[in-house]
């Protein structure tokens, strides 16, 4: 319960983080990449919380298993964002301020979603070890 919390705060604090920092560092237009890895993101909480409603049916039911499956598809398509909008902001942005502040951006975002995966993974974990 304390590694599922501990995962779950870390997903509100990266969240946070990300909001703090486009006022600090004065976003004025998102990037869509950014915007896809906010939607992934919150894809991936939406399917933790399906996961937390059907946990007490563990033994009944197959969907924690598909929720489990399904945030750690979308955590892998949002790794897929994220190396090509790294790879793009390193090849196209010639501001040095800019290649900062995206990068620092993405990876946030990035800590979301392997933190929803962490959240699932310890799921996993518990499941399989009390099967």
């Amino acid at each position: 319960i304390y590694e599922i919390t501990r995962e779950m705060d870390s997903i509100v604090d990266s969240m946070e983080e990300v909001s703090n920092r486009f006022i600090v560092f004065d976003v004025k237009e998102l990037k869509p990449a950014c915007t896809q890895m906010a939607d992934f993101t919150m894809q991936a909480i939406r399917e933790l919380e399906v996961l937390f409603k059907h946990l007490s049916e563990v033994k009944k039911s197959t969907i924690v298993k598909e929720q489990i499956i399904e945030v750690n598809r979308i955590e892998n398509e949002g790794d897929i964002v994220y190396r090509q909008a790294l790879s793009e902001l390193f090849h196209n942005e010639k501001d040095p301020i800019e290649v900062i502040k995206w990068k620092h951006l993405y990876e946030q975002l990035e800590h979301c979603l392997d933190s929803c995966e962490h959240v699932a993974n310890i799921i996993e974990g518990v499941i399989t070890k009390y099967a």
